[in-house]
């Protein structure tokens, strides 16, 4: 977990909103993908 840490304190502003959106971005699918079969049956 460190060396995440590392990691990311070494990445540029740019790249740590680029990967947060790409994070929420993929979430958010994965949350769309569990409630669509629940929507398709209403």
């Amino acid at each position: 977990q460190l060396d995440i840490l590392n990691y990311m304190s070494g990445m540029s502003e740019q790249n740590r909103a680029d990967l947060v959106r790409v994070g929420r971005a993929m979430y958010d699918a994965n949350q769309f993908r569990r409630m669509a079969p629940a929507n398709s049956l209403s």
